[in-house]
């Protein structure tokens, strides 16, 4: 596929686009006792919630490490270069690095975010219900 190029296609029951922007779109989305808002208030505030989505303010101050949480998949669109570590509960990190306005998929999964640079990391993040 050209860079750039989108591909649709469908996996258990959800939307995937494939390319340099990704979109998952899921439905009934729940969040347990391991909501961020909740857990980790210092990082994630709710911004706009209806009953068709919820959209959080992500920041992150220099090397600033999160709790444990949990989130449903969800779009975010980086305010600011991302250069961040994430740890899985199961002992699975993964090194995420992005550009400002570029537009990433997360998938749903509890999770430890870390930010690795030297300047404070912004973004925004739907969770689509």
């Amino acid at each position: 596929m050209p860079p750039g190029a989108l591909s649709w296609h469908f996996a258990r029951e959800v939307l995937v686009t494939t390319g340099e922007v990704g979109v998952y779109m899921t439905s009934n989305v729940q969040l347990g006792i391991q909501d961020p808002v909740k857990v980790d208030p210092d990082h994630y505030r709710v911004e706009l919630e209806n009953d068709k989505v919820r959209i959080l303010r992500v920041r992150y101050g220099p090397h600033e490490k999160s709790e444990m949480h949990r989130h449903p998949t969800s779009i975010e669109i980086n305010l600011t270069v991302a250069h961040l570590l994430v740890a899985y509960p199961e002992g699975k990190t993964e090194s995420i690095e992005a550009r400002p306005s570029q537009v990433r998929l997360s998938p749903a999964s509890e999770r430890i975010l870390e930010n690795l640079s030297d300047f404070p990391y912004e973004a925004i993040a739907i969770e689509l219900k």
